[in-house]
């Protein structure tokens, strides 16, 4: 049986983000960062997946017993999938604005770069403060006390061996 995998770049670029972001603010104790899987229920969205989260420590108890996420956390990243990029640039942004994520990334692996969104406007389901951050580039979140030179977080561009 095949089971669908999401490839080494989408891994290793949620690799990226839990060493050169989520690991500083857990050790500044600002916040946790928490890797994907994991169920997250918001308010006006489905139950999500996202590939990786963070929830200021003050906040930790939306983290619920069922080991499920039960509130709005205070960053979501998506890795974009090439299979399907319209999940996470059209219908998991809106549910995200919707639900008043602080500040939502869209990593992309194949063109290097990271868009940031925040201020969500649930009413317009989308966010007003959208930002492009290239590969050569510092991004500086809008919300969390988080820098990360962007290269960083993806691998060199050549591939593995085969």
């Amino acid at each position: 049986m095949f089971y669908f995998v999401k490839g080494w770049q989408h891994q290793r670029a949620i690799v990226g983000i839990l060493r050169d972001v989520g690991l500083h603010i857990e050790a500044a104790g600002e916040a946790i960062g928490i890797p994907g899987p994991i169920v997250v229920v918001m308010p006006h969205c489905d139950p999500v997946q996202p590939d990786y989260l963070l929830i200021r420590t003050e906040r930790t108890s939306i983290i619920s017993v069922d080991g499920f996420v039960h509130g709005v956390p205070d960053l979501i990243a998506e890795v974009l999938s090439p299979n399907n990029p319209e999940l996470d640039t059209v219908t998991e942004r809106a549910a995200y604005a919707r639900a008043g994520v602080p500040e939502y990334w869209i990593v992309r692996p194949a063109s290097r770069d990271v868009l940031v969104c925040s201020e969500p406007d649930a009413s317009f389901s989308d966010f007003m403060n959208v930002r492009l951050f290239g590969s050569d580039s510092e991004l500086v979140s809008p919300t969390l006390p988080a820098r990360v030179a962007v290269a960083d977080l993806f691998e060199p561009p050549s591939t593995p061996a085969s």
